[in-house]
């Protein structure tokens, strides 16, 4: 999703290993004047893994007649009889980023990719940024790589030291075996 006052849109991605026929499917926004969009009969979403494009089914603003409000707003997805299956919430949305869903939670992003894989690249001025999510146990869109990357490197980079330590120590390590080989070696063809 985007949130941005023309370009709009919903996306939604197909994680399964089977197609899923989405007619009669509702996405609701949560917030201000509350719009509903019923998805048109005959409406498949293909199997997510691996992602192709067929497994991203994109929901355009003039399509849906929903407008997601920046400042709030949340949106469902509704199955036929009405049961909420997903949802989201989020509060100060950054212009021209999109809003994206990973295994573990949702992260805004700078590269926008409508009816394909999401890059999380990383959201400028995210710290003004505070959203919350609820989401349902359903399974989650795959998730991008960069994103546990980019927490990977955030918690190495706090401690440099703790990097140079654990260096340090495995040299050391790699140093005394290789030593003791060479002198066990050295000692077997003394000895013949």
């Amino acid at each position: 999703m985007i949130v941005e006052t023309i370009e709009e849109w919903i996306e939604l991605y197909n994680s399964n290993n089977l197609d899923v026929d989405l007619s009669g499917w509702q996405i609701q926004d949560t917030i201000g004047t509350v719009k509903t969009y019923t998805i048109p009969q005959n409406t498949k979403i293909l199997a997510g893994v691996p992602a192709v494009s067929g497994s991203f089914l994109v929901f355009k603003r003039p399509e849906t007649k929903i407008m997601l409000n920046n400042d709030e707003d949340g949106l469902n997805l509704l199955t036929p009889d009405k049961k909420i299956v997903d949802s989201v919430n989020f509060t100060s949305a950054p212009l021209n980023q999109s809003y994206n869903k990973t295994s573990k939670s949702w992260a805004w992003s700078t590269t926008l990719t409508p009816g394909a894989k999401n890059i999380l690249a990383v959201a400028q001025n995210l710290s003004n940024a505070k959203n919350s999510v609820k989401s349902s146990n359903i399974n989650p869109a795959a998730a991008d790589i960069s994103q546990i990357l980019n927490t990977n490197q955030n918690n190495s980079t706090k401690s440099p030291w703790f990097l140079f330590f654990t260096v340090l120590a495995t040299t050391l390590i790699l140093a005394i075996v290789v030593l003791f080989i060479k002198f066990k070696f050295l000692k077997n063809n003394v000895g013949t």
